[in-house]
């Protein structure tokens, strides 16, 4: 996902484009980055302006990818202490299909807080009005996979000073190895497609 984002070239859909445009946005904070692929292409599309970048990983991706700071201009694998700092900038907050991978979302929400973004722009959010778990089979390992109530989110994400102003569906594209089904079991039998996919966008009122 890297080599192609610094090819310029889309590794998967990004909404993030379409709310740069302004020139307004003084950092973005990448919830879940990984690399920080987002980044990278932003810096090779010359889209990145003045702005500067903090990505909010785990720690083992941030000991795996940090040599990156050295090789894109003001990028950073940053705690939230150090993104607390920025509580009085205009931040944008960012994350593409990351929630799915955590419990609840009270981390989410206190990044919420320690970032006071202006703008919050979640791509591909999978999930309907329940929310349950199911194990993903991602290239042969097995992962914890959440599906969101995703009114829950809204009204979680609303409650912190924000508005909803865009829910639309996320353009995803699956692999030709992947069956984007959730298995049933052997009692039942029967396979059923995964929930949709949204991005959403929040701005602080």
């Amino acid at each position: 996902m890297l080599e192609l984002a610094a090819r310029g070239e889309l590794p998967r859909h990004t909404s993030i484009i379409e709310f740069l445009d302004s020139g307004s946005i003084e950092n973005i904070v990448d919830f879940g980055g990984g690399p920080g692929w987002i980044w990278a292409y932003l810096v090779n599309t010359n889209s990145h302006g003045n702005m500067s970048y903090y990505n909010y990983e785990l720690e083992s991706s941030r000991l795996a990818f940090e040599y990156l700071n050295q090789q894109l201009p003001s990028m950073n694998f940053a705690e939230i202490d150090k993104i607390s700092n920025l509580i009085f900038d205009r931040n944008l907050l960012y994350s593409n299909s990351v929630l799915q991978y955590f419990e609840n979302n009270s981390v989410f929400l206190d990044l919420i807080q320690a970032s006071n973004p202006v703008s919050i722009i979640l791509d591909d959010v999978a999930g309907g009005t329940e929310e349950f778990y199911s194990l993903q089979n991602y290239y042969g390992h097995l992962q914890i996979n959440r599906f969101l109530n995703l009114e829950k989110l809204i009204y979680e994400v609303c409650s912190h000073g924000y508005k909803l102003s865009s829910r639309r569906p996320y353009q995803k594209e699956f692999s030709k190895s992947m069956i984007a089904k959730i298995w049933l079991g052997v009692e039942k039998g029967v396979e059923c497609g995964i929930p949709s996919s949204v991005t959403l966008v929040f701005d602080r009122i």
